[in-house]
């Protein structure tokens, strides 16, 4: 049997004018929604991989107070900041290089890291810092 070989065209009978309207109405967006749609997530990890409690105080941003903690002997503290500027974000830590009497500080700025991609569970997020203890001296480094 053979194929059906009709060209099929289409015509048009007649052409309406119609005005569509809508009754929802959109606002612009308020300063507090733009900055929310910019905004980023980063994260800062502080590992303390010693055997002794550390004390340190932390500054999240600029924008933000210090604030005091210690961080007990193979504890993870994470730290996590919403903020529009990604790339310009940082916190500030201060501690006591030394369990030996008197005060000996030390100031670093740290920086934070964005979401990562990876393959594994879990996922580990942002930038890692690890606090070290050698005899009474104590260090913070970048992992």
């Amino acid at each position: 049997m053979r194929p059906d070989r009709r060209v099929l065209k289409p015509v048009v009978e007649s052409v309406e004018s119609r005005l569509l309207t809508s009754s929802l109405s959109v606002a612009a967006p308020s300063r507090g929604q733009i900055h929310a749609l910019a905004s980023t997530q980063v994260t800062l990890n502080i590992i303390n991989s010693s055997t002794r409690s550390i004390n340190y105080s932390l500054k999240p941003s600029s924008s933000l107070p210090e604030k005091a903690y210690t961080i007990a002997p193979g504890v993870t503290r994470t730290l996590t900041l919403t903020t529009s500027n990604p790339a310009a974000a940082k916190a500030t830590i201060r501690f006591d290089s030394s369990f030996t009497p008197g005060y000996q500080g030390k100031t670093y700025s740290l920086a934070y890291q964005g979401a990562s991609f990876c393959l594994t569970e879990p996922c580990p997020q942002g930038t890692f810092y690890r606090f070290r203890v050698s005899g009474n001296t104590i260090n913070l480094f970048k992992v």
